[in-house]
């Protein structure tokens, strides 16, 4: 509706054949939302109308998925190009953004042995286009040596947060410590994931869209009682009503927004000793 009402027509030229690729699917459905605002925010600040063009394909030579955005706004200004990526880099006003989309994005896709590239801009637009590797039948040595890493971890935390940038500075805080950590954006996204790999402990958002933190929570005691007990909330507002609603809970820990590196550490630390011995 957003896109419609700014006068942007969407074109999707979408490859019917496109092979599987092993990335994750809701990073990537954040990373793909990411520049689909980003090229919405700038179309809309330039008069006419305008497209957004969603293509995919795939490269059978370099065995790459291949996914672009484009969009015909009025492109990136030339003395700020080399700056896109940089972390808190932006050109938003104050309040609106954090400047860590981009980056953000490129080490999600990164992270999947993939790359986020900005091929061209002009007056005429932006392209930006992410780059996947073919999941191949005898696994790739880039994949081995992911295993290899996942050997060598500490535990593995699933981390539900609807704000990518904040979900970011979480992998960031425990990544250091041997954590592997995945990311999805709501509680629904979080019990299929849940469903499908093991986690040892679960850091949760207590507000979100959909299935909220304190939800997930309610079907994890009922699902899977163990992984709640090893659950800690984020919130950045416990002195209000997220306070009441936790308190009802019991003795959650709580991680305050914005995050303290330590603290957040601690109760990772806290979370993976539980249960460890038996």
């Amino acid at each position: 509706y957003g896109l419609r009402a700014d006068g942007i027509e969407v074109v999707q030229e979408l490859d019917k054949a496109l092979p599987t690729t092993a990335a994750d699917e809701d990073q990537l459905i954040q990373v793909l939302i990411n520049l689909i605002v980003n090229a919405q925010q700038a179309m809309a600040a330039k008069l006419g109308t305008h497209k957004l063009t969603l293509r995919t394909r795939h490269d059978p030579i370099l065995k790459v998925v291949i996914i672009e955005v484009e969009d015909t706004g009025p492109g990136i200004d030339e003395d700020i190009i080399a700056r896109v990526f940089d972390p808190f880099f932006t050109t938003k006003d104050v309040g609106v953004g954090t400047g860590m989309g981009l980056s953000v994005s490129r080490g999600m896709i990164e992270a999947q042995n993939g790359t986020l590239s900005l091929i061209r801009t002009s007056e005429n637009g932006t392209l930006f286009l992410v780059s996947l590797p073919i999941l191949q039948d005898d696994a790739p040595e880039d994949l081995v040596r992911t295993s290899e890493k996942i050997d060598d971890a500490i535990g593995r935390i699933l981390i539900v947060d609807d704000e990518v940038e904040l979900a970011a500075l979480l992998v960031e805080c425990l990544t250091p410590m041997g954590v592997i950590c995945d990311v999805v954006s709501d509680g629904g996204a979080a019990l299929r994931k849940i469903e499908a790999t093991h986690y040892d402990a679960v850091f949760t958002d207590v507000r979100m869209p959909g299935m909220d933190g304190v939800s997930l929570y309610e079907r994890l005691q009922a699902l899977h009682p163990k992984l709640a007990s090893k659950l800690a909330f984020v919130s950045g507002d416990v002195l209000h009503n997220d306070a009441a609603r936790i308190a009802a809970i019991g003795d959650r820990p709580v991680i305050e927004k914005p995050f303290d590196p330590q603290q957040v550490r601690d109760i990772a630390v806290q979370l993976l000793a539980i249960g460890a011995t038996t």
